[in-house]
Formats: structure tokens, sequence, C-alpha cells
């Protein structure tokens, strides 16, 4: 199980790559018993990219005290 629960992260990793998203958001992974064929692994999350801000904010959104 641990051998198909990585490669089911690797592949939903590719598809937000693909999608172009560099994150997962709500990551949950399902085991399934489906008859003869077997254990299936499902994943589903929310893609998004992250983008980094600036450590210092701008002069124009500074506030004055």
């Amino acid at each position: 199980m641990y051998n198909l629960s990585s490669e089911v992260r690797r592949e939903l990793g590719k598809k937000v790559l693909d999608m172009g998203g560099n994150a997962v958001l709500g990551f949950k992974i399902r085991f399934d018993l489906e008859g003869a064929s077997g254990l299936v692994a499902r994943a589903y999350g929310t893609a998004c990219r992250l983008l980094k801000l600036s450590d210092q904010l701008p002069t124009s959104c500074q506030t004055r005290s």
C-alpha cells in the first residue's frame, strides 16, 4: 500500500504541474476494493499556484503612525 500511495501522489503532482500549479491543498487519498481487479487508490486535492511576496512592503503600502 505504501508503494501504491507514493505512485498516486507522484501522478497527482505531475497533473498539478501540467496545470501550471506548484502546490496541492486539501490532499486526500482513498483506497477501495474493486471486485476482481483488487485494490484501487484514488487521490484528490486542489491545485494552486503559490507566489512569494517580497519581504518589504512598497512605500505606498506602508502605514504612517
